[in-house]
């Protein structure tokens, strides 16, 4: 077969899949991630959320030592203050909403108890009925502790998820240099 033939037949096999693109039939294009926000204390359901803690291997979250805090109003007794406790998460509702971490890290995956998400719950709808809306502070503080050094400026981060809503931005940048070992 000559050098124009083939030329030829390449170009009969490969035209009208060219045109399935050019016309906009080809396969589904996906569409650019959403950008990662800042939690909105008023209207996303804090309770529902699981928090997933980036952390370098050698070091491991202690859930029961790692603790949230929701304080809304200008202090005193007139606002209202939830400390809740965090209990390991089931991860199964937000698979696939966070990137796979990078080599030699983990995610732990952490969330609240029922107690702690009605507590939540019931300080965010009296946040929502505020107008003008309160200072809101919210603090999450993971326990963790260290199985072997993670090295020089190693970090971890807090980053809250919500099933099936756009990212957010992570809440905490942790050093874990000075993390106590474990026992």
């Amino acid at each position: 077969m000559s050098t124009h033939r083939r030329l030829a037949l390449a170009a009969l096999v490969l035209l009208p899949l060219a045109a399935c693109d050019s016309f906009g039939l080809a396969g589904p294009q996906s569409a650019p991630a959403p950008a990662a926000r800042a939690i909105d204390y008023r209207a996303d359901d804090l309770a529902g959320m699981i928090f997933a803690i980036n952390l370098p291997a050698g070091v491991q979250v202690l859930p029961k030592s790692s603790t949230a805090r929701f304080d809304a109003g200008a202090g005193g007794a007139a606002g209202r203050h939830v400390k809740a406790t965090f209990t390991l998460a089931d991860g199964g509702d937000i698979d696939g909403q966070l990137p796979p971490p990078a080599a030699g890290r983990t995610y732990y995956l952490l969330g609240f108890g029922a107690r702690d998400k009605t507590a939540l719950r019931a300080a965010q709808a009296w946040l929502g009925k505020q107008n003008p809306p309160p200072v809101v502070s919210f603090t999450v503080t993971p326990g963790l502790c260290m199985t072997s050094p993670p090295g020089p400026g190693a970090t971890g981060s807090v980053i809250p998820v919500s099933p099936g809503k756009p990212p957010f931005l992570p809440l905490v940048t942790i050093p874990v240099a000075s993390v106590p070992p474990c026992r």
